[in-house]
């Protein structure tokens, strides 16, 4: 099929490009892609612009600052990285204009504008299972963390290093493996005891690395035990990426005589606080791109204990520029917390910077407070 087809083509492009010393550049890309597409005449339109942060195109000087892409059945191929799949958009040429080319003797360059993104095309899912350890004082935690769209760019590094991700990237496009090809005997033994020593080495490495990444959201983490690479997000049919966390948070659980007050909220992570000398701008503020993120808290209520005053928790700030909302319950032994931080905008103007605040307060706030569980 010609998707079939479209998907192999970049596969194998990216393949390449990721063992070529520098990668290959937009224009080579584009012109291995197209020569692809015209083998089975597969039409398609040559596209070419600049990143937002660099220049507009019509200004162009230098011959490295055009972005060349594809646009194939109405849908856009940037240059491949390491970790991309097909259609893929790249954060920097959101809503650019863009010229598309036709080649030959009377060559013409027709004005477009790339498409923009939304909040639900780029999501962070942050699925939270917590339970109080033997000692009463901290919280085993395992977090599973699903990713999709240009939100995938903040993980990809985190979620794969020191892992088993690239080293089949063949299987990708349904190839053969070219590391091995031409191995043999000694060679593909010595290749072999090799590449079990380092995966060895990196099981220990992944432990320490992530212990040290996730001190960005808890800076009480006691011990990190075990990671888990569920989807490595590289593939058409599985482009989410997908990975699980266990450790332990120290310092959780606070004693009010017979009952415990517990920083169940402080589970989504820091959350940034505005100070004062920065709660007034004189410039538009630059948000990357649209994006939500939800965290899914389930609280296990230990034996003998009971929540009270989870409506205390609930509430919904809901503006033009962001979103927060949280909405917590209770059934049986489990206190459910779900968490949505909405940015909606990629640009904030000025005068908007105060209800982005506004969701932001509410966001820093929630993370401070206490769950109070009472002795029944």
């Amino acid at each position: 099929r010609e998707e079939d087809f479209i998907q192999k083509s970049y596969y194998i492009l990216r393949h390449m490009s990721h063992y070529r010393a520098n990668g290959f550049s937009s224009e080579l890309f584009a012109s291995c892609l197209t020569q692809c597409l015209d083998l089975r005449k597969i039409p398609y339109d040559l596209i070419v612009t600049t990143p937002a942060n660099l220049t507009k195109p019509e200004n162009i000087i230098f011959r490295t600052e055009p972005e060349w892409m594809v646009r194939v059945k109405g849908k856009y191929i940037f240059n491949a990285t390491v970790f991309s799949n097909p259609y893929d958009f790249k954060e920097e040429f959101l809503n650019t204009p863009a010229y598309i080319i036709s080649l030959g003797k009377n060559p013409t360059a027709t004005p477009v504008t790339l498409p923009a993104s939304t909040p639900d095309e780029n999501v962070t899912t942050n699925t939270i299972t917590a339970t109080i350890d033997s000692s009463g004082r901290n919280m085993n935690i395992v977090l599973q963390k699903a990713i999709v769209g240009l939100s995938k760019q903040f993980y990809n590094i985190q979620g794969l290093v020191y892992t088993t991700a690239l080293d089949d990237d063949h299987r990708s496009y349904g190839g053969e493996d070219d590391v091995r090809a031409g191995m043999k005997g000694t060679y593909l033994e010595s290749y072999e005891d090799k590449l079990r020593e380092r995966k060895k080495e990196d099981k220990t490495r992944k432990l320490e690395y992530m212990k040290k990444a996730l001190e960005e959201d808890f800076d009480n983490i006691g011990s990190y035990t075990e990671f888990t690479l569920n989807s490595d997000g590289r593939t058409w049919r599985k482009q989410e990426l997908n990975y699980t966390n266990k450790f332990d948070l120290t310092d959780m659980v606070k004693s009010a005589g017979s009952n415990l007050l517990v920083s169940v909220p402080a589970l989504i992570g820091e959350q940034l606080f505005v100070s004062q000398d920065q709660r007034k701008r004189e410039v538009d503020a630059f948000m990357s791109f649209p994006r939500s993120l939800r965290n899914i808290i389930n609280f296990t209520i230990p034996d003998g204990y009971k929540v009270v005053g989870i409506n205390n928790l609930n509430m919904n700030i809901d503006n033009e520029v962001g979103t927060f909302g949280v909405l917590a319950s209770v059934e049986g032994n489990k206190l459910n917390i779900l968490v949505k931080k909405v940015y909606k905008k990629t640009i904030i103007k000025k005068e908007e910077w105060p209800k982005l605040l506004e969701m932001l307060d509410a966001a820093f706030n929630f993370s401070q407070k206490k769950v109070l569980l009472k002795k029944i």
